[in-house]
């Protein structure tokens, strides 16, 4: 079901950072509409720092939901998506 918001989404960007997931939802201009983020888990023992990937893809999705959700867009409203990611994914 389309969404009620004026702007046409056509990007959802995802970024992966040491802290959080982001998902980040533009306009075909290029115009942030919205963002929204969720953190990540990090371990610590000495000079050893450790995180989940089963965290990361969990921090990632919640983040895209609650990014779709604040903003009223259905999943089928997003024609593209971008993902970069600062940490180590493996």
């Amino acid at each position: 079901m389309p969404s009620s918001h004026s702007a046409t989404v056509t990007a959802l960007a995802v970024a992966v950072g040491l802290h959080d997931g982001l998902g980040g939802l533009f306009d075909e201009a290029g115009k942030l509409l919205g963002s929204a983020s969720s953190s990540i888990q990090i371990w610590k023992e000495g000079d050893c720092v450790e995180q989940s990937s089963t965290d990361i893809w969990l921090a990632i999705c919640t983040a895209v939901k609650r990014a779709l959700s604040l903003f009223d867009v259905a999943g089928e409203e997003v024609t593209g998506i971008g993902f970069v990611a600062t940490c180590s994914l493996g």
